[in-house]
């Protein structure tokens, strides 16, 4: 599987980005856990739930868009700004607007002020997708990398900083604000790309045949597979969504970190071999063994640990979230490839299945969520991973056949890290057991270190070809 040097530097960057970044995300993210607690985190999480969406619709597929079609000149990339732009106006409009109806729909009175000052981020927006996609284009993956890093470490020093200033909630609001600021200033100045004074209506109707059903299977899939965030919101208590929200970010942690990593490095690769279908077929195994082989060991020392990991890093208020951790380890793994096949579909032009797929799949999940609600939020876990599992069955379908590959076929070729996954799990609770009288950091660390060493042993004694592409940073050097 050979491929030009600038993939193997672009990806290099790109797991620098996501490394570096989620690193200071999830330091930054835990300190105001620990200075907030699950009520504010709560409150945030009932703005934030709207706020994504607009995110979504103001984005409007165009980085997958710019991307996929390859070829867009200036006057579709202009027309594409503006129209995203006043797409974030508009949401800004609606957000300031509509503030007192968030507020009534959660009984939540302090909505309104948070809702309103938060209604500049989705304007903020509209400003970085053009350029982010131009990057995403040409491969400039180092200048994506470092904006990253830049905008989420300063953003959260802020935010940490007005606390001290008494700004409770509110540093929240100031954290996702300043990180789309610094996002759209640090792209338009690396991309070295501004916008023409231009709009052309008939010149985005080829994106536009492809971002529609993407845009609205996005959409879909957002409002749906974060369904049990409202729910919980509104049924349940600001205090009982913190604790649910914290669980559900740790769980699919390393799902953002691994799963949207390898989407996002490989779909520019399997949009350039859309028509070479052994390179394709190559490519996904590949990079869905590398998935599988850091998702699941993660997700399984998450769960096994997960009350000892959550004193640690949030303290006491958030021990009802490590009960949760368990239930939703299943939706980090499922998630994670869900995410990634989503991509394999989408870069070879199949929004429009996609779209299909998602309608069904999230009628399931509202289904299950409406009646696992009847049990609190571990009802709405269980229901969760249900139809998440559900929903990898039809994408994992299209997948085999847009790569040729059979399903048995497609299973043999992770047999050694399924051997070593339950071994490391042996290993594990063996050390569970000898370790359950050390202090919480050292337990920690005994509970989650040889297990790990052993995990890596069993592979590199089974000689997984996996460990290679690991070990290359995905340089795929020509043989």
């Amino acid at each position: 599987m050979s491929e030009p040097v600038n993939h193997a530097s672009g990806f290099r960057w790109t797991i620098i980005g996501q490394v570096v970044g989620q690193g200071a995300l999830l330091a930054g993210s835990i300190l105001l856990s620990r200075a907030l607690g699950p009520s504010e985190f709560g409150l945030f999480a009932m703005v934030s739930l709207i706020g994504s969406v607009s995110g979504i619709v103001v984005s409007f597929g165009v980085t997958h868009a710019i991307v996929q079609q390859q070829k867009l000149n200036q006057t579709q990339l202009s027309s594409l700004f503006w129209f995203n732009l006043a797409l974030g106006v508009l949401f800004s409009i609606i957000f300031f607007f509509g503030a007192p109806w968030l507020a009534a729909f959660y009984d939540q009175p302090q909505l309104v002020s948070i809702t309103r000052w938060y209604s500049i981020v989705p304007f903020l927006t509209a400003l970085v997708n053009v350029p982010a996609g131009v990057l995403t284009r040409d491969l400039n993956y180092k200048s994506q990398a470092l904006s990253i890093i830049f905008a989420v470490t300063i953003s959260y020093a802020v935010s940490l900083f007005s606390i001290s200033k008494g700004a409770g909630v509110m540093a929240f609001v100031i954290q996702a604000a300043l990180y789309q600021a610094i996002l759209a200033i640090v792209n338009f100045s690396w991309s070295r790309w501004i916008p023409s004074i231009t709009f052309s209506t008939s010149s985005i109707i080829p994106v536009k045949k492809f971002s529609v059903p993407l845009l609205g299977s996005q959409v879909i899939d957002f409002l749906f597979f974060n369904l049990d965030v409202l729910l919980a919101g509104k049924f349940l208590g600001k205090r009982e969504l913190g604790v649910y929200g914290r669980a559900n970010a740790l769980v699919m942690l390393p799902a953002n970190n691994i799963g949207q990593l390898l989407a996002k490095s490989f779909f520019p690769i399997f949009s350039a071999h859309q028509d070479q279908p052994k390179v394709l077929t190559d490519y996904y195994l590949r990079s869905t063994k590398v998935l599988l082989m850091l998702v699941l060991p993660a997700l399984a020392l998450l769960a096994f640990t997960s009350q000892d990991l959550i004193l640690f890093l949030l303290g006491n208020d958030w021990l009802d979230s490590a009960q949760l951790v368990v239930l939703l380890a299943g939706l980090g793994i499922f998630g994670a490839i869900n995410t990634f096949n989503d991509s394999m579909i989408i870069s070879q032009g199949k929004s429009k299945l996609l779209l299909k797929i998602t309608l069904f799949d999230k009628t399931v999940l509202a289904a299950g969520l409406l009646i696992g609600l009847k049990y609190g939020i571990a009802g709405l876990a269980v229901a969760k991973v249900f139809a998440v599992v559900l929903a990898s069955i039809p994408r994992g379908y299209v997948v085999l056949r847009l790569t040729q590959i059979h399903l048995l076929d497609f299973m043999k070729r992770f047999k050694a890290v399924f051997i070593a996954l339950v071994v490391m799990i042996a290993a594990e609770v063996l050390m569970i057991r000898v370790s359950v009288h050390l202090p919480l950091f050292l337990r920690l660390v005994a509970t989650t270190l040889p297990a790990g060493i052993v995990y890596a042993a069993i592979l590199y004694v089974m000689k997984e070809s996996g460990l290679d592409d690991l070990k290359k940073l995905f340089r795929f050097n020509k043989k």
